[in-house]
């Protein structure tokens, strides 16, 4: 210590230098909004070049591949879906295994296999990490003058270029109007007259066509040439003059070439009127808020160079602004809370110098911490904030204790040298092992096997481990040093802190009150029991394990449409949704993006909509739906739009409601935000009748009047036409199956030839059309392909005939299925479902209405080969039970191993109930559910932290008793000596926290405020609590265990074998981890407790009884009789005014 506080220069380079860094750290970190990690799964994505029928991507492409993959080593789940163009494995790993060497072996099997699977199948291995969940994070509206295939055309021409250019930009979708294309238009008759077929123009022009390729090299004169070998169309003419039969006839003989716009694939509206819409999807490995702010400048500029144009971009919604609010909202929060601590040592100290040595731990301690990220390649996230947030208040309490103890021996006449040297190893030990029980409880993470859980811990505990580490560090160097240059100074009297004085109103209360439970220390203790026991019980009848919903402006409307619907019957669903949502008085805009399956219609609400009607997001989510759920046609949900994955227009349908396998969805969830929905596995072989059995239970829950809706994740029979070929027939006409093939695959109204026009930088699509004939009207011309186009299909023979495709086949109607999910190799349908609001309010309503599903499920008749399994809650917390008993026992092993005592670690674990007294009780108060990993974790945290009191007054007790105190005058000299610094840290900590329990934006409310909340009830019930219950509970603890080497060892034997049984009966009876620990208090308070009745019973059985006869002999040596003097306790209050009033405290007494 002598070194330290000599050195000062050297310990303040030492920090000014780590502080530097950290900051050079801080400003090369990344910042968003979840941390992003790897996650341990990889996709096997499978894709048909063309039209399959989903059983047969399954039998012939996706069991193949399971029974390959199934064999290797630490796969926990696979999830598979097989669809008519692409099919796709999900395979879940545990955490452990060597991802790298399994990736390479998941390649290696699918290798193996891509040999014998039919030809036509690319299959491909993704990696996936938790940013590909959810990577649309920018929505934008093109407006402007000339319609909206102007529109749209200029959007090709002129944004899409520039924003793709945008390093971390991976996809850019555009919808609405049509696209710039080179048409050629057929006269039909002509090429009938011709023998020439849509089929044979594509194939004369693919033919025609060659890409920059190389050929080899040529020399001459010394010089050596690349050939080069080019045959690509950028000139209308080159295409016209393209020979496609003997004659020659060129194509300009049976067709017109020119400039025209595709078909429309996709719409766009805002708020009704047709638009043209943008939506950026980002590139995994970006940052999104450097990337939102690129991202805007370039439209900035877009919208400067095309303002002659008449053309403007607009920002409809960026995740990214979410995003940097919310982070921002934590860091502000954790500066007010820092401030506030600061305000507080201010109250208590009244001294600026005092106080600035102090709070110089908090910029110290979090810039330094920043060096932990950098080298930990850890993000600037909400979790990694909120760590800080939570670790703010914690950061002074070291140095409270140090300066506080160092002052008080000053005070004493002690030197300045001596103060510094003997106060900050007086308290070395306690705030050595208080920071380490704090950051100890976060080690277990590392070793749970749910991969989010590692992630959350890993992200909110780094923050709370740096920062604590190096204010420890701060209290033991830095403090020291700077309090020694302060007491040389000639005015240090000044800076002493002022003493709690024996006389001090609150002092004596406290006294008195550990007196009087140190004379009943039985009573105290069974007493703050059961008034554990009551908490527990009320607290767990009224809490309600509910997911909250975001609070954010904007939310999503998907649709999702029957298999084989056309592009015109989406837009007329959505048409109704936009017609009916539009007296929402709440709306800003609603945007639509509509495809030929599947549309999303975003609604962006106003900034100030709570103030317009008085409701919440989630009560205008619950109009919507009513106000949608009758529309037939289509499967329509509702969601956070900020939380919906993927980068298509594609809505809410069965994939899109396929589990992330452990991804954003899931993390969400076990932060305890998202939807209430429970749901119905059905599992078998039989898809029809899996189908059946879910569309059954769909219609009887439906019929509920507890239902709010009712889904399943399969999507409706796709109407097919079958062809079934004639072999005599067509060897009679001489057509081959290849001829009718290529026919059909130009059967489209529209034709793309998959050929790309250049002019200059821009390419276009060239595409094939029929011409139409002459009086045909604009409406004929949209109509799509009929059954009788199919049948009159021409298709061509080997010597350049025509024939009708109903000649040479027989075509015949039929249904398959849309889609096959499939999970860990067996066949599954998922029934979810959602209770009406009344529901998540009251605990016996939600009861009712989970016995009503499960009675409709136990009475329908399931067929042969088919289970049907309930999910009402999944138990996503399991691994934090784990984590706590683990917390547990390492906080034991430490506090055993500073104290060389298994007693003492004993008597501070106590101070954990207490805390979760004070835990449960403001959660409830505030409306939080006692069951989510932020709630856990806060309570992880809370289990190291509370500990800390008790440690600071049972070390100083300890180091009384050495001294020669007796127990019970330790205990309450040890408690006047450190109520204040307890009292300081423990006001710091909580003050430091209230800023984030008040935060209110989306994400902070929802998951920054319980993590404080937890730790702010549980530290003020401990804190008041263990001032009282830990010294009485040291003190009968004590005397408990001298009572017990008083007993024979058989006695001893007898008890410890009870105990040992009733944990055992517990732990292999008892299904609860809360009646689990609740039962084991019990059973260590039970069983000494019985043997001392018993025992105490049998002595007194066995006392000599005075004889009857016996004459009984009293002498009384002194009698005192004092009237109205009242209980101990009043008399003991009384003489302390007394005193007060002889020190001038108070000016009247009245006895």
């Amino acid at each position: 210590m002598n070194f330290i506080i000599n050195r000062k220069v050297l310990i303040s380079m030492l920090f000014f230098g780590l502080s530097m860094m950290g900051y050079f750290s801080w400003k090369n970190l990344s910042m968003e909004l979840f941390p992003n990690a790897e996650l341990p799964m990889l996709y096997v994505q499978v894709a048909s070049q063309q039209e399959v029928d989903p059983k047969y991507m399954e039998s012939q492409a996706i069991v193949p591949l399971e029974g390959a993959i199934g064999t290797l080593q630490g796969i926990e789940n696979m999830e598979s879906t097989a669809e008519s163009r692409r099919g796709s494995i999900m395979v879940e790993f545990n955490k452990n295994i060597n991802f790298k060497y399994t990736y390479l072996k998941v390649q290696e099997k699918v290798d193996e296999i891509k040999a014998s699977l039919p030809v036509g199948f690319i299959v491909t291995v993704v990696k996936v990490d938790l940013s590909q969940m959810n990577n649309q994070f920018m929505q934008l509206q093109v407006l402007g003058g000339g319609g909206v295939d102007r529109v749209r055309n200029v959007t090709d021409l002129k944004i899409k270029t520039e924003l793709e250019n945008i390093d971390g930009i991976a996809g850019v979708n555009i919808y609405g109007g049509r696209e710039k294309s080179v048409e050629i238009q057929l006269d039909m008759d002509v090429c009938e007259a011709y023998k020439i077929t849509a089929a044979t123009i594509r194939n004369k022009i693919a033919a025609n066509y060659k890409a920059r390729a190389f050929a080899g090299n040529v020399y001459e004169a010394n010089k050596q040439y690349f050939v080069q070998v080019t045959s690509e169309f950028d000139d209308l003419k080159e295409i016209s003059n393209l020979v496609i039969a003997d004659g020659p006839i060129l194509l300009k003989d049976v067709a017109k070439v020119y400039f025209g716009t595709k078909e429309e694939t996709s719409y766009s509206r805002v708020n009704g009127k047709d638009a043209v819409s943008i939506t950026l999807v980002n590139d995994a490995q970006s940052n999104l808020i450097d990337l939102s702010h690129k991202t805007l400048a370039v439209i900035e500029k877009l919208n400067e160079n095309l303002a002659s144009k008449d053309i403007q971009i607009k920002v409809q919604n960026n995740a990214a602004d979410t995003m940097e609010k919310n982070l921002n909202q934590i860091g502000e929060l954790a500066l007010v809370g820092g401030i506030l601590a600061i305000m507080v040592l201010w109250i208590f100290l009244k001294n600026f110098q005092l106080v600035s040595i102090i709070a110089l731990a908090i910029p110290i301690s979090v810039l330094t911490a920043f060096n932990f990220f950098y080298a930990g390649d850890i993000s600037i996230n909400s979790l990694t904030l909120v760590g800080m947030a939570l670790a703010v208040g914690m950061l002074l309490d070291n140095s409270v204790v140090v300066l506080e103890n160092i002052y008080r021996l000053r005070g004493l006449g002690n030197t300045p040298r001596q103060s510094v040297i003997q106060g900050t190893t007086e308290v070395w030990r306690s705030i050595f092992a208080s920071t380490l029980t704090t950051i100890t409880v976060f080690l277990p993470f590392i070793f749970s096997d749910n991969f989010l859980i590692t992630l959350i811990g890993k992200n909110v505990g780094v923050s709370i481990i740096s920062t604590l580490t190096i204010s420890l560090f701060v209290a033991m160097l830095l403090v020291p040093m700077m309090a020694f240059s302060f007491l040389k100074k000639k005015n240090s009297e000044k800076l002493s802190f002022n003493v709690v004085s024996t006389r001090n109103k609150l002092v004596q209360a406290y006294v008195m009150l550990m007196k009087y439970s140190l004379r009943k220390p039985a009573q105290t203790i069974v007493g703050v029991l059961v008034f554990f026991f009551i908490t527990i019980f009320l607290c767990l009848a009224v809490s309600m394990n509910n997911l909250t919903q975001v609070e954010t402006n904007a939310f999503r409307i998907s649709v999702t449409m029957p298999a084989g619907s056309t592009i015109e019957a989406t837009d007329k669903i959505v048409a109704q949704i936009e017609s009916r949502i539009d007296t929402i008085a709440e709306k800003e805009d609603v945007t639509s993006n509509i495809q030929v399956l599947s549309a999303n219609v975003n609604v962006l609400l106003k900034e100030d909509f709570k103030k317009t009607s008085k409701r919440t997001i989630a009560q205008i989510r619950d109009d919507v739906q009513k106000r949608v759920q009758n529309i037939a046609g289509a499967q329509i949900d509702i969601s956070d739009a900020s939380l919906t994955s993927g980068s298509s227009g594609g809505g809410g349908g069965a994939g899109a409601r396929q589990s992330s396998g452990g991804g954003a969805g899931n993390m969400m969830k076990l932060l305890g935000v998202g939807s209430n929905e429970e749901s119905i596995l059905i599992k078998g072989q039989d898809f029809d009748v899996m189908k059946n059995v879910a569309g059954d239970l769909q219609y009887f829950l439906e019929s509920l009047e507890s239902m709010n809706r009712v889904r399943v994740s399969y999507s409706d029979n796709r109407p097919e036409v079958h062809l079934r070929f004639h072999p005599l027939i067509m060897s009679e006409y001489n057509v081959s199956l290849q001829s009718i093939l290529g026919e059909l695959n130009s059967f489209s109204k529209e034709i793309n030839t998959n050929i790309k026009f250049k002019q200059g930088v821009d390419e276009y699509d060239i595409l094939i059309k029929e011409m139409p004939k002459v009086g045909t009207t604009l409406e004929d011309q949209k109509k799509p392909r009929t059954i009788y186009n199919l049948r009159t299909l021409p298709v061509p023979d080997a010597n350049g005939g025509l024939h009708e495709l109903q000649k040479l086949s027989e075509i015949v109607f039929s249904t398959g299925a849309a889609n096959i999910t499939r999970v860990n190799r067996e066949k599954q349908i998922e029934v979810t479902f959602s209770f009406v609001a009344a529901a998540q309010d009251s605990k016996d309503l939600l009861a009712s209405y989970r016995a009503e599903v499960d009675k409709v499920v136990e009475g329908y008749k399931l067929p042969s080969g088919v289970a049907v399994q309930v999910i009402h809650e999944e138990d996503q917390l399991k691994d934090f039970y784990f984590l706590i008993l683990a917390a547990f026992i390492l906080i034991f092993m430490i506090l055993a191993s500073v104290f060389e005592s298994l007693a003492t670690p004993f008597v501070l674990m106590f101070s954990i109930p207490l805390a979760a007294i004070g835990s449960f009780v403001a959660l409830i108060m505030t409306g939080n559910s006692l069951f989510s990993a932020n709630t856990m974790i806060g309570f992880i945290i809370l289990i190291g932290i509370v500990v800390n009191n008790g440690i600071i007054l049972i070390d100083y007790t300890n180091i009384l008793r050495k001294r020669g105190f007796r127990t019970q005058r330790a205990l309450i000299v040890a408690g006047m000596s450190r109520i204040r610094p307890i009292l300081i840290t423990a006001i710091v900590t909580v003050v430091a926290m209230f800023p984030l329990a008040m935060g209110d934006n989306e994400y902070v409310g929802a998951i920054g405020a319980p993590f404080a909340i937890t730790v702010i009830g549980g530290l003020t019930m401990s804190t008041l609590l263990t001032l009282i219950f830990i010294p009485t509970f040291y003190f009968g603890l004590e005397n408990a265990i001298i009572w017990m080497k008083g007993l024979s060892l058989r006695t001893r034997i007898l008890q410890m074998v009870l105990l040992v049984a009733g944990i055992y009966l517990i732990y292999t009876r008892v299904d609860a981890f809360l009646w689990q620990m609740l039962d084991m208090i019990a059973l260590v308070m039970v069983i000494p407790g019985t043997t001392w009745f018993i025992m105490n019973s049998l002595r007194k059985a066995k006392d000599t009884v005075i004889d009857s006869n016996e004459p009984i002999h009293i002498t009384v040596q002194n009698l005192v009789k004092i009237y109205d003097w009242g209980s101990r306790f009043k008399r003991e209050w009384i003489g302390n005014e007394r005193i007060r009033e002889r020190a001038g405290q108070i000016k009247y007494y009245h006895s």
